[in-house]
């Protein structure tokens, strides 16, 4: 049996009930953003945007001469940057590699900052 590529662009199935055809649309369905052809890009840029705004929250409060401790950091991190990351990850985690590495500038940013990056950078960090 041979497998075959073509260059036609693939056609969107038409679905029917009852006489009435049912439209092909993107999904958003428990916070994960569903796409036509499955690649996640929309849920994974919608991902990054909602983890930009919370280490912009991280870096506030981690300011070095009034910040918070170590401990709270930690949890802010977890609450606010990690959970988005680890939800839904079961499902787009699939994904190619190219569209996760989208994901990638928020553990830079967050390690390039000096304020938060004390967190990853002492010896006993429950992250590391």
């Amino acid at each position: 049996m041979d497998v075959h590529a073509t260059a036609f662009p693939l056609q969107d199935p038409e679905l029917y009930i009852n006489s009435n055809k049912i439209p092909v649309v993107e999904e958003k369905f428990l916070e994960l953003y569903f796409d036509l052809k499955l690649t996640f890009l929309s849920h994974i840029e919608y991902v990054k945007k909602k983890c930009l705004k919370a280490l912009d929250i991280l870096c506030v409060v981690a300011h070095l001469d009034w910040g918070a401790d170590r401990a709270l950091l930690l949890q802010l991190y977890q609450a606010l940057v990690r959970s988005k990351l680890d939800y839904g990850c079961i499902v787009y985690g699939s994904t190619r590699s190219s569209s996760l590495k989208i994901l990638d500038p928020i553990m830079k940013l967050l390690l390039s900052d000096y304020q938060i990056s004390r967190l990853f950078l002492q010896p006993k960090c429950i992250l590391c």
